[in-house]
């Protein structure tokens, strides 16, 4: 039986029949020929789990509303992998700091307000961090904000269900992907809320031992559970030049070396395109000769916060 990967680029205009909500589905048709009727008869459809048959997605996080932030931008715009910074709620750094950081082909996401420990915060407090810096950040990228990654940690000994209360406080309110580990406290599944596993080469001091050993694990660990295929570098912007230089070195080689079989991305195309993995439908409408026709309902580019094309 044939299985079809496919390129979507284009949306139907059709839509207004298939919305639901904030993720109201957009039906794309897609043809394949094929040597003859039998084969078009047999194929089916499927959404890869990453583009073009990559085997993990690698992106970077970088916390915090940091003066650094903007060198190390410029950093990335050399190597031509695009970074995401994860930033609190600042109004002024916002104003001044975050045009500069989208010029340079950055992106942003959510890391709260004033950076509060909130697993041993009120519910309400944790809703008012999570929601006011998503208006933030939407309000100054003019980009939906999809991406979260918390303050301090998950964990809390206090109120062990704490974590499952932040969870559906993000997915609720469209924030679906992260550069958190993976937790099974967070009660939420791959197809709701969508980790992956974080690794920083020491980044006060970056150095090749840490930074190697680190991708190894994550690598391995992102290979290992096929729900949550995607490795992250990062944490801080606090290294001195030496330092920003030797990272500069370790991307440049992994361009080099992964182009081909990685998904060197963001978490914003990350997000928007496992989402869809999850959650869009195919079908198969007919054949036509030799032709197999089908459609795959997709979600507004809105809620997705991307146009990311299928494979």
């Amino acid at each position: 039986m044939n299985r079809l990967a496919f390129s979507a680029f284009a949306f139907c205009l059709a839509v207004d029949a298939f919305a639901t909500g904030l993720s109201g589905t957009r039906p794309e048709i897609v043809t394949a020929r094929f040597a003859n009727a039998a084969e078009a008869e047999s194929a089916e459809i499927a959404i890869a789990p990453l583009p073009e048959g990559r085997r993990i997605a690698f992106t970077s996080r970088w916390d915090d509303s940091s003066a650094a932030h903007l060198k190390r931008a410029q950093m990335f715009r050399r190597t031509g992998v695009s970074p995401m910074f994860f930033l609190n709620g600042d109004v002024k750094y916002y104003k001044n700091t975050v045009p500069e950081l989208m010029k340079l082909g950055a992106r942003i996401g959510n890391h709260t307000v004033s950076h509060p420990f909130l697993m041993e915060s009120s519910v309400n407090l944790m809703f008012n961090e999570v929601v006011e810096n998503k208006l933030r950040v939407e309000c100054f990228s003019d980009m939906p904000n999809t991406s979260f990654v918390i303050p301090y940690n998950w964990q809390c000994s206090l109120e062990p269900r704490r974590a499952a209360m932040l969870a559906k406080i993000l997915v609720d309110n469209g924030i679906f992907v992260s550069s958190d580990w993976p937790l099974d406290a967070t009660g939420q599944p791959a197809s709701e809320w969508m980790p992956g596993y974080t690794f920083s080469g020491n980044d006060n001091r970056p150095n090749d031992k840490e930074f190697y050993s680190g991708l190894s694990n994550a690598v391995a660990k992102a290979e290992k559970n096929l729900d949550y295929p995607k490795v992250t570098f990062g944490l801080h912007s606090r290294c001195n030049d030496e330092g920003l230089a030797l990272q500069e070195r370790w991307l440049k080689e992994i361009v080099r070396e992964h182009d081909g079989d990685w998904w060197i991305t963001d978490d914003a195309h990350y997000g928007a395109y496992r989402y869809e993995y999850w959650h869009a439908k195919t079908r198969k409408l007919g054949v036509r000769g030799k032709t197999a026709i089908f459609e795959v309902l997709r979600h507004d580019p809105a809620f997705l916060g991307e146009v990311q094309p299928l494979t």
